[in-house]
């Protein structure tokens, strides 16, 4: 018997020994239909056009395929031209950084500062936002780099750039918090974060000092003394009517908190 093959037309003939077991053919590999050609693609490529500008001239092809084509053609890729040398020129020369530059041009700082590193274009400082001087005499106030930040209008990460660069010593040392004027603000009523505010130091400074003076936290600022709060029970005001008479934000809830401490009653309705 002769087996001829489906595929190259191979005529087979098996001998007497030979075991014949059946073959599942696997059907062809699917191809994906060529959509444009590759002389399309290096006329358009001459043109100037980048792989978007060809994947869309051709009809919505992907990006992607267009630049997996062109790659195997050993095209080099055609970057649009934003904006041209002068104008890069003329804006360093005007004292521009690269930041500015792009902002000017309508590109990113990378396009920007690569076209400067090209042309052999040194990167200029950026603009000063504040004088050393000014920097020196806030860090001799005792502010930290937030609080210098804060009395400058800018950000904290120029503050402490700058302060390294003039070999000054960031403030984090409980030693340099004025223990009279934290005592005079623990003394108000004033909770970590708010003495924090007002020594313009961080709150996990404040924190640590308080805990090492063996001092109880402020959880809240005082709105109002044990002796308000009696006046008013005595009137017979319950504790909505009390937080009302006293004002925002003391509300109902920090009433009947700081009354059931004094041991008081609840006056559940006011007195005729």
């Amino acid at each position: 018997m002769k087996y001829t093959c489906t595929i190259c037309g191979e005529i087979t003939i098996p001998s007497a020994g030979d075991e014949v077991k059946p073959v599942q053919l696997r059907p062809e590999a699917h191809r994906p239909k060529l959509l444009y050609t590759d002389q399309q693609l290096i006329d358009l490529h001459a043109e100037g056009l980048n792989d978007p500008e060809i994947a869309e001239r051709l009809g919505g092809v992907n990006r992607s395929y267009v630049g997996s084509r062109r790659r195997r053609l050993e095209l080099k890729v055609n970057r649009k031209l934003l904006f041209t040398d002068q104008q890069l020129i003329d804006l360093h020369a005007e004292g521009l950084n690269d930041r500015e530059i792009a902002e000017e041009l309508g590109v990113s700082k990378t396009t920007a500062g690569d076209r400067r590193r090209e042309l052999g274009l040194k990167t200029h400082d950026r603009k000063r936002m504040f004088t050393n001087q000014q920097l020196i005499d806030l860090h001799a106030e005792g502010l930290n780099d937030r609080g210098i930040a804060e009395r400058l209008g800018v950000t904290r990460s120029p503050v402490g750039l700058r302060r390294r660069r003039l070999g000054i010593k960031s403030i984090r040392s409980l030693k340099s918090i004025n223990h009279q004027r934290f005592l005079e603000l623990y003394g108000k009523g004033l909770n970590d974060h708010e003495i924090a505010d007002a020594l313009g130091i961080g709150f996990w400074v404040v924190y640590r000092y308080r805990r090492r003076h063996d001092l109880a936290s402020n959880w809240r600022r005082q709105l109002f003394t044990d002796q308000q709060l009696i006046d008013f029970h005595e009137k017979g005001l319950n504790d909505r009517e009390t937080a009302e008479m006293i004002g925002a934000p003391v509300s109902r809830r920090m009433v009947g908190c700081r009354r059931r401490k004094l041991g008081l009653k609840a006056n559940y309705h006011r007195r005729p």
